[in-house]
């Protein structure tokens, strides 16, 4: 069975394609995409509703002056937004902080009923002492930006050749519990089987809970980045590398720097325990001790530098080099493992034919 896992969170949206295979283990199909598209993007047009109706400015100005009041309206709406389905036509009351008619007051010179009076919900919201009561169509309509942009990247992603025989969508994260997401998500897809556990909210922390103790139950991924190590090398006549990227190094040679050697590319499908293909590595000086490796990710498949737009750091290894009587002619054999919770390397010393495994220090640029 081809599954799509939906983890639609308060930020983001995550969305990974699995197979599951005949050990009831899983195979990735498709590299994890997204956006930001989750629950906040909801609390976000509740915000430029309020602005709409007191003003941006007065709107800053209550969450700067009345934090608190503040966060008790967004729990307030938190709470209705969890209630509100598709067929719900009755009107939400939400209550509202004296403190915010103040601020309301403060900065445009109006009473709250003229501010709403002025506003284009005139007649889809009423003020009844300190509450007010919204159509449920204005309700509903701060769900628009999220729900149409998690269906179409879903029905993007179910138009490519290697997922067309998904039968189902999985849906866990605190924003699938939403009816009204749920509900256009079947109405839209109603061919494909939907699945939403009990206590979605909390199906991610379990689901990383029961991994940790068995890891192999993924069996196959697909690299959402391309991984590599940043890497020199003499300059050769054949080299077009731009002068940027080269310099003489102590020896007195010149050298081409900041070289992305590519491990394995984005899209790529990595089997738990499989090793790539062993690179070859040297020191440069022959009194060197170790020779330090860092890791590179890229959303660009060639990347030719780390420097080059979409790189960045992840983390660093080091090789020692206790015995230097070989100097520059040493050699080091890396393998790279991907496809387990962390990424691991073989290392080979070609001179002894000794293997250590090495772990990866994933403090990035730190």
């Amino acid at each position: 069975m081809f599954s799509f896992f939906l983890n639609i969170k308060g930020g983001t949206i995550d969305i990974t394609v699995h197979e599951v295979l005949r050990n009831r283990n899983l195979k990735e199909l498709h590299k994890a995409s997204g956006g930001a598209w989750g629950g906040t993007k909801v609390d976000e047009a509740f915000k430029a509703f309020l602005s709409e109706i007191i003003g941006q400015k007065g709107v800053e100005k209550f969450k700067k002056d009345c934090k608190e009041d503040y966060i008790d309206l967004f729990r307030d709406f938190e709470t209705k937004k969890r209630d509100i389905a598709p067929r719900k036509t009755e009107k939400i009351t939400l209550k509202i902080p004296i403190t915010l008619v103040e601020k309301a007051n403060e900065t445009s010179g109006r009473t709250m009923e003229e501010c709403i009076a002025s506003s284009m919900y005139r007649e889809k919201l009423v003020l009844f002492k300190d509450k007010i009561r919204i159509e449920a169509d204005v309700m509903k309509g701060f769900f628009d930006i999220p729900l149409r942009s998690i269906l179409n990247h879903v029905q993007t992603l179910l138009a490519e050749p290697k997922v067309k025989d998904c039968s189902a969508i999985v849906m866990v994260g605190g924003f699938s519990e939403s009816p009204m997401l749920q509900e256009h998500i079947q109405d839209h897809i109603p061919d494909m089987k939907i699945i939403i556990p009990d206590e979605a909210g909390l199906a991610v922390l379990k689901g990383a809970v029961i991994f940790g103790h068995n890891p192999t139950t993924i069996a196959e991924r697909v690299c959402k980045f391309t991984y590599g190590e940043k890497m020199s090398h003499l300059t050769t006549n054949d080299c077009t590398h731009p002068k940027l990227h080269t310099e003489i190094d102590d020896n007195g040679e010149m050298r081409c720097f900041d070289n992305f050697r590519i491990h394995v590319k984005i899209g790529q499908s990595v089997k738990l325990g499989e090793e790539q293909e062993e690179l070859l590595s040297s020191p440069i000086y022959d009194t060197q001790t170790a020779i330090d490796k860092q890791i590179y990710i890229s959303t660009n498949p060639n990347p030719v530098f780390v420097t080059d737009q979409g790189c960045s750091k992840i983390g660093s290894f080091s090789v020692p080099i206790p015995d230097t009587s070989l100097g520059k002619l040493r050699e080091f054999g890396t393998t790279f493992l991907f496809g387990g919770t962390e990424i691991e390397v073989k290392v080979v010393d070609k001179a002894t034919d000794e293997v250590t495994t090495k772990s990866v220090d994933f403090l990035g640029g730190i």
